[in-house]
Formats: C-alpha cells, structure tokens, sequence
C-alpha cells in the first residue's frame, strides 16, 4: 500500500496536508483559465480510500487562485479558491464509476510552527480517509458545504464540524 505523500504525489493535487487526502481544487493555482488537464489515472489499493480497489482520475481547468501569507502569530496560511476538477472515481473490480464534476469550493489551510495544521473547506471537496485518520478510513466522501479537518504533525488526521451535505461515494460504487 501507497504512503499518503505518494498517493498525493501521484494525484498532482496539492501538498500534503496530513493522512487524509483533500481533493477540491485545482493543480497549480492559475489566474487565467488554461485548456483542460487529464491528469493518468491513479490507482489506490484496496482498504486505502474504499473496502475495495478504485482508480481516481482528475481533468481540470487550472482556474483556482492561490494566497499565501503569514498570520499574526508566524504561522504560514494557504487559500484556494476557484473551480475544481472533475474527478471520476471507478470501482476497478465492477467497472462501476461515479463521476463528480468540477464546482466551486474554498480551502484555508493553517499550518503551525509544530508541524500540524487545521484545514476548513467550503463548497464542493472530496476527502478520503485512510485507516489511521478519525475516524477511521477507509472511507472517500464527497462534501458539499463546510468540512473542517486537523491534522497531526505525524499525518493524522482528524474529521471536525461538516455542515450541509455528504456522499458516501464507495457506496455509490459498490
């Protein structure tokens, strides 16, 4: 089984945020719209994102800005805002798929001079958990409204406050 860095690596989505893997946004931050992007399809075993082996695809726009600054208290703070990409999201086994088009989100991400880091998300994000996040994965969730995660120094990450609604999507491909 992948590491969570080589699995985020392979997704060319972001830079690691913990054990779980964030997936509402775009590859680089852009300010103006480029040709859609596929990126090659990455294949996450079984008990990593499902109970069973998927394989994830990303196609995106690269319309999603990013600020980085430095808050009051010296910790370094990432948002990113924008469209998503469309991801399809296939159960390997059944051929079964769910595809999940590209909308609008937010993500703030604070990470502390202890290495650990807070995490709130708006709008449309797909979040997978592995099995030493909390609660426990493997689970792959697509949320849309507000999401909130923490995340350990070590890579442990924490499910916090979601408000609005949620897809279970390995159910949806099982």
């Amino acid at each position: 089984m992948p590491h969570y860095d080589e699995v985020v690596t392979m997704l060319s989505t972001r830079k690691r945020l913990g054990a779980a893997a964030i997936l509402g946004i775009a590859l680089t931050a852009l300010a103006v719209p480029a040709p859609a992007i596929a990126a090659d399809p990455t294949v996450l075993p079984a008990g990593l994102a499902c109970g069973f082996e998927v394989s994830l695809q990303a196609t995106t726009e690269a319309n999603t800005v990013t600020r980085e600054w430095v808050d009051r208290d010296g910790n370094s703070v990432v948002l990113l805002a924008g469209k998503g990409p469309t991801y399809v999201v296939t159960n390997t086994d059944t051929g079964a798929s769910v595809t999940l088009p590209g909308r609008g989100f937010t993500q703030t991400t604070t990470t502390y001079a202890d290495g650990s880091s807070s995490t709130r998300d708006t709008g449309h994000n797909l979040v997978i958990l592995f099995p030493t996040d909390d609660p426990a994965g493997p689970s792959t969730t697509l949320y849309i409204g507000v999401v909130e995660l923490t995340n350990t120094a070590d890579g442990v990450t924490t499910l916090g406050q979601n408000v609005g609604r949620s897809r279970d999507i390995c159910a949806a491909l099982s």
